[in-house]
């Protein structure tokens, strides 16, 4: 889906929060980068193109779910291993599918220590022409720079970098 170096469009002044950045697609039962610019202050900085996080833990992961029919979430869901790596990890298929709807109704998901302690994400997705989810961009840090009211202070600008993100997908894909 991409089809030039999007490092620096990714952080762009759509997305100036001075957090890590990506984009990722869904690959089976894992989120795969496509495009890392990261910072090196976070301590997720070790993730780059190509790396892969489990997709129910994530939040380019949720959106990303969100995008499912429901019989691919229902099987999506009975294939998935879901393990608790953090205390906040949710494991629970009936909780999951709760934070897949919560995701897809809102259009944007914030993470809170399920992948890792001490780190949020917040994602949005990115969308084809025909308005499918393609993939997500998210911005992750540690507690004290990434709020847990992203609805005030950060979701603004995720959702205008995917909004943006979109619109440069679908003139491509036309070109």
């Amino acid at each position: 889906i991409v089809s030039r170096d999007w490092s620096s469009d990714v952080c762009s002044s759509d997305l100036d929060l001075d957090e890590s950045c990506s984009v990722t697609i869904l690959d089976r039962q894992s989120i795969v980068y496509v495009v890392r610019a990261t910072i090196s202050r976070l301590v997720g900085a070790s993730l780059s193109v190509g790396s892969t996080l489990p997709a129910y833990c994530t939040s380019a992961g949720r959106i990303l779910l969100s995008g499912l029919s429901s019989d691919a979430l229902d099987a999506w869901l009975n294939d998935a291993k879901l393990e608790k790596l953090t205390a906040k990890t949710i494991t629970s298929t009936k909780k999951l599918r709760e934070e897949v709807r919560r995701a897809a109704t809102q259009g944007w998901y914030l993470i809170d220590q399920e992948i890792e302690e001490g780190v949020r994400s917040l994602a949005a997705p990115l969308h084809d022409a025909s308005g499918k989810i393609i993939a997500a961009v998210s911005v992750s840090g540690p507690l004290e720079r990434l709020s847990r009211q992203p609805g005030r202070m950060h979701a603004p600008a995720v959702l205008a970098a995917a909004d943006r993100l979109s619109e440069s997908l679908r003139r491509a894909a036309a070109e």
